[in-house]
C-alpha cells in the first residue's frame, strides 16, 4: 500500500537509521566503532504498528587507524571477527571443523587459551575463514601483516589473505597456501598494497585434510611500510648553533 513506511534502527547502539521510508532497501553508511550489529525494522501504515523484525549480526564500522593490534584476550574481541564456515560442517558439540574462541575449546592446552584456534574434522577437508576486523588503509599504500601461528598436529594448510570485504570473494591471497608443522610459537610477516582507501580485512583460510588436528593464531598486528620507491630516509643528520651566538642552527646530513 502507498501508505506503508518502515522505520529502522541499528543495533547495538539503537541508532535510528531509516524513518518513514517506502522502499524496500537503505544503505547505512555505519559511521560508528566496529562492532557487531543487527537491524530492526518495522513497518507503519495509518498509524497502526506492524510486528518487528531482526536481521542477523554482521561485523560493520570505521576501520581501526594503523598501527594496530588485534588479539583474542576476550570473546568480545574474536567476536568482532568474522568466522566462514564454507563446507558447513562445524558441530558445535564436538568442536569439530570451524574456527572457535580458545577458552570455548574443550581441548586446549597450557598457553593456548588467548587466541583463535581451527579445531578439525573427522569426516571433511577444512575449508574454513577467519577474517579480521576493518583496518583503515589508503590505495596503493604499502602494509606489513604480523602474526603468531603455531599448530597441534602436522600438514596443516592455510592461505592468507587481504581485501577490502569480509567475505570470501572480497579476499585476495597475499601469502599462497602452504603446509605447516610447528608446535612452537612463530611469527610470520607478509607485507601487501591495498588496491582501495577505507576498510581493509585480512584473512585466514584453512583448507587442512580430514583428522589433521589443531592450527591456532593470534596477536595480528597491521602497520604501514614506506613505498620501496621512495627515497630513503637521510642519514648523518645533525644540528649545529650558528657562530658567535647567532640565532640559527645548521643542519647537514647525507
Amino acid at each position: 500500500p502507498a501508505k506503508l513506511t518502515v522505520y529502522g534502527v541499528r543495533m547495538s547502539d539503537n541508532v535510528a537509521v531509516a524513518t518513514g521510508i517506502s522502499a524496500t532497501e537503505y544503505t547505512d553508511a555505519v559511521d560508528a566503532a566496529t562492532d557487531n550489529y543487527s537491524y530492526i525494522v518495522t513497518p507503519l501504515c495509518d498509524g497502526i504498528t506492524g510486528l518487528s523484525a531482526q536481521t542477523g549480526s554482521g561485523v560493520f564500522g570505521n576501520g581501526t587507524s594503523l598501527p594496530c593490534k588485534f588479539s583474542f584476550d576476550t570473546k568480545a574481541e574474536f567476536n568482532l571477527f568474522t568466522v566462514i564456515d564454507a563446507n558447513k560442517d562445524f558441530d558445535a558439540q564436538y568442536n569439530w571443523g570451524g574456527w572457535m574462541y580458545g577458552p570455548d575449546f574443550k581441548y586446549t592446552n597450557n598457553g593456548d587459551d588467548g587466541c583463535a584456534i581451527y579445531g578439525y574434522s573427522p569426516d571433511n577437508a577444512a575449508d574454513d575463514w577467519l577474517i579480521t576486523p576493518p583496518f583503515a588503509v589508503e590505495a596503493g599504500k604499502h602494509y606489513r601483516l604480523t602474526y603468531t601461528m603455531w599448530t597441534r598436529g602436522d600438514n596443516e594448510r592455510l592461505t592468507v589473505t587481504a581485501g577490502n570485504r569480509n567475505t570470501i570473494e572480497g579476499q585476495n591471497v597475499i601469502t599462497p597456501t602452504a603446509t605447516y608443522n610447528h608446535k612452537d610459537k612463530k611469527d610470520f610477516v607478509q607485507e601487501f598494497s591495498a588496491t582501495t582507501s577505507g576498510n581493509y580485512y585480512v584473512g585466514f583460510h584453512i583448507t587442512s585434510d580430514k583428522k589433521r588436528y589443531y592450527l591456532l593464531i593470534d596477536d595480528i598486528r597491521i602497520d604501514e611500510v614506506p613505498d620501496p620507491s621512495a627515497p630513503t630516509a637521510v642519514t648523518g643528520l645533525t644540528a649545529t648553533a650558528g657562530a658567535a651566538g647567532a640565532m640559527s642552527a645548521i643542519n647537514s646530513f647525507n
